[in-house]
């Protein structure tokens, strides 16, 4: 009842601030114990619904949300000890999210689930985050046009607290990702990066590398640089020497 009410109050209002909500959730989807991953799912498709009764036009009596539905399936799916399976609830529940969150609240979703939700200090969440970064990256990274800059200095950064190889191969999967729809500027985000270029740098560079659809772009794009700019600059007692 109280959400019937809430719905007759709202004229299609953007839920400001969900992706601060939502993020701290998604690692939990993981979690050792099967009552926390069950509450996460649970926080995170009450989040959802509150969102859809926003999104209805004023007056509009609620029906059931098609988009939320399958959250009973991965309800069920989350409770298995099988952590693969976990990671398969977590790529429905991203998908989830790529029909259900708009436009307007889908560039903030991004940044805190990178900022605060890749970073948790837990392997398991890590993990879980990475498998819905990348759905996310790969569903609806064609809207993250203005903050593209913002989203790898961000990625470059988790990687410092990244705690398996898997979470770091999940990084590089959604800065590959990131890169199937705006190379251009993810390469100019990677290669502006301080030199000599990090770990993090290079190993994305790779990654992207490893897209056959990329490779081309990749390094038309990198002989260009090459033969056009200034790639790196050393200091030698008073003098600069400039490579171009």
């Amino acid at each position: 009842m109280k959400f019937n009410n809430l719905s007759h109050q709202c004229t299609e209002a953007i839920f400001e601030g969900i992706g601060k909500l939502l993020a701290p959730m998604f690692p939990r989807c993981c979690d050792n114990t099967s009552k926390t991953r069950k509450n996460a799912v649970n926080a995170i498709g009450m989040i959802l619904y509150i969102d859809y009764l926003l999104s209805l036009p004023n007056g509009a009596e609620p029906t059931p949300s098609q988009v939320l539905k399958p959250l009973n399936a991965i309800r069920s799916k989350i409770f298995t000890s099988d952590q693969q399976e976990q990671y398969v609830a977590c790529h429905d529940l991203a998908k989830v999210l790529c029909e259900a969150i708009s436009s307007q609240e889908i560039e903030g979703l991004f940044i805190e689930l990178i900022k605060t939700a890749l970073v948790d200090s837990d392997v398991n969440g890590q993990e879980a985050v990475c498998v819905i970064t990348n759905t996310l990256c790969k569903g609806r990274g064609s809207e993250t046009t203005q903050i593209i800059p913002k989203i790898i200095n961000l990625i470059l950064g988790s990687l410092k607290t990244a705690k398996s190889d898997t979470v770091r191969k999940g990084i590089y999967s959604c800065v590959r990702a990131l890169a199937q729809h705006h190379l251009t500027s993810v390469l100019q985000t990677l290669l502006e990066q301080p030199m000599p270029h990090s770990d993090g740098v290079i190993e994305s560079l790779q990654a992207i590398a490893g897209d056959k659809k990329l490779y081309e772009k990749l390094t038309a794009k990198l002989l260009f640089n090459i033969n056009n700019g200034r790639l790196h600059e050393e200091s030698c007692s008073t003098q600069h020497r400039a490579f171009s």
